[in-house]
């Protein structure tokens, strides 16, 4: 019970935030968590700053080509 409601989202979390950074947001997948916790409020959050940091890096990108 423990390790599904409370560690699987932590680590699915923080799994997608280390993959962020590593790609340089250039490969970002959505998290998604059925649940109506605390840990979907966090995942949407991070989904909203990834997405807002993906395209400000595109648009970086844009302005220099």
């Amino acid at each position: 019970y423990i390790k599904k409601t409370f560690i699987k989202p932590i680590l699915l979390i923080s799994n997608n935030m280390r993959n962020f950074v590593k790609n340089y947001s250039l490969k970002f997948k959505p998290i998604e968590l059925n649940t109506n916790d605390e840990f979907n409020i966090m995942a949407n959050s991070y989904n909203m700053m990834a997405k807002s940091i993906q395209a400000s890096i595109k648009g970086i990108f844009e302005i220099r080509l």
